[in-house]
């Protein structure tokens, strides 16, 4: 009767019950997909910031050995420098040494020139006398 529901619509009406599965089924599906996507999504974010703080610690872990490196070199180059000075004021007190030493062995060769004509003329006036 009239009252009834048809199974198939009538020729010329579109079968919106079929339409409506269909896009049932269709909106499933893209549930579905996007619970996925969103859950490969929170993994990928959860892994980025897992590396993101593995990044961070070495950054701090590279930027202390640096600072280390740096401060290192400041130490190695101000007792570079003491050793310099150090350096310097023994040659410079070498060279006075050297200078003094030489100094005193021309005296010595002075004297001992003098010495030796002082005794050769002490024997020249023995010999005259005798």
């Amino acid at each position: 009767g009239e009252g009834e529901l048809q199974a198939v619509p009538p020729p010329g009406v579109p079968d919106y019950r079929a339409l409506h599965a269909d896009l049932s089924a269709e909106l499933e599906n893209v549930r579905t997909e996007t619970a996925e996507n969103i859950r490969m999504l929170q993994e990928e974010k959860a892994a980025l910031r897992r590396e993101a703080s593995k990044l961070k610690e070495e950054a701090e872990r590279a930027q202390g050995t640096a600072t280390f490196e740096r401060e290192r070199y400041q130490r190695l180059i101000g007792t570079s420098d003491s050793h310099r000075r150090e350096l310097e004021a023994v040659l410079r007190r070498n060279a006075e040494v050297t200078a003094l030493l030489g100094e005193r062995e021309s005296r010595l060769r002075q004297a001992a020139g003098e010495a030796e004509a002082a005794a050769a003329a002490g024997r020249r006036e023995r010999e005259q006398v005798s």
